[in-house]
């Protein structure tokens, strides 16, 4: 019989549980729990969790809650399913479990209270409390100053210092994508000082691509809708602003190598971030630096549009 998974993709937990049975082939049926109709409260659903919480799981006869839970059953119960994941060495289990367990206790308690009364409420018929959001923001940089400061410190891509990614990965890394249904400014001040956790959540996603992307949609249309009475002109489309946030990193040399053009930087780096406004800013410094290092040409046109067409479409492709 196939499993069967409960849930609802607004939810951080859930959309873990999915990504992962996409991600190592896990045959699936999806059954969409509304939270916001209140359908986790039904005596059916209550029969599956009487917790009244998403996700949940059926294989057969056996039920499960717990994301955590199942994500280590879901390893475990599968063949196929990649061991870098869930570790059969017990020590490696113990570690992935203790980030769990400081998981839910921490990171997700600021996650979720802090989007809850900053945004969420008035769809559960709460008023919203800058206070407690406040409270929440502490507990959420306290939590992501520890992430960086003791499970990314080494050179893994990963927690723990792994070359590929755990539940624990998947199920933090979810858990901070949440914060896209907040105001591109709000989540720009709390990532922002954390370069290793936004180039973790970029890994994260790599390794689980395509199916990372596709479970998160809901949550760039969720960000649109939530945000379109706060906002004052922002355009709130179908991207994540958290992913606009990573930097590109491109070689001025790399970039005029191949141009046939005599301009020399010495290779220095230039960094932008992938915003509005940086990427045409830098479009016209490197126009502006052909045409002042080819003056006295009259090629210096078809070189400075080419570099202008050159850069754009690595912007594109950043």
């Amino acid at each position: 019989m196939k499993l069967k998974v409960y849930g609802d993709r607004m939810s951080q937990p859930t959309r873990a549980v999915i990504i992962f049975c996409k991600a190592n082939g896990i045959d699936f049926q999806e059954i969409k729990i509304d939270i916001a109709k209140r359908q986790h409260l039904t005596p059916e659903y209550t029969e599956i969790n009487p917790m009244k919480q998403v996700p949940a799981i059926v294989d057969g006869r056996f039920k499960l809650f717990e994301s955590h839970a199942i994500l280590r059953y879901l390893a475990c119960a599968f063949p196929g399913v990649a061991h870098h994941w869930y570790p059969a060495d017990l020590f490696t289990r113990a570690r992935i479990n203790s980030v769990l367990d400081w998981h839910h206790s921490n990171l997700r308690r600021g996650t979720t209270t802090l989007i809850f009364n900053a945004v969420l409420a008035p769809v559960f018929g709460h008023p919203l409390n800058p206070q407690a959001a406040a409270e929440a923001e502490k507990i959420l940089t306290s939590s992501l100053s520890k992430i960086e400061s003791i499970w990314l410190k080494g050179n893994g891509k990963f927690l723990l210092g792994n070359s590929q990614p755990s539940i624990a990965d998947l199920s933090l890394v979810c858990e901070i994508m949440q914060l896209e249904v907040l105001e591109e400014k709000q989540v720009d001040r709390l990532l922002g000082p954390h370069k290793k956790i936004l180039q973790w959540i970029e890994d994260t996603r790599k390794a689980t691509s395509p199916h990372f992307d596709e479970a998160h949609k809901i949550l760039f249309k969720a960000k649109a809708r939530y945000n379109k009475k706060q906002s004052s002109g922002d355009n709130y489309g179908t991207e994540s602003g958290i992913r606009a946030m990573l930097p590109s990193k491109m070689s001025l040399e790399q970039l005029t190598h191949g141009l046939g053009c005599c301009n020399k930087f010495s290779g220095k780096e230039i960094t932008w971030a992938s915003t509005a406004y940086s990427k045409p800013l830098f479009i016209l410094f490197f126009f502006l630096c052909s045409f002042s290092l080819s003056r006295h040409s009259l090629w210096c046109w078809h070189t400075a549009l080419c570099n202008v067409s050159f850069i754009r479409s690595q912007l594109e492709l950043a």
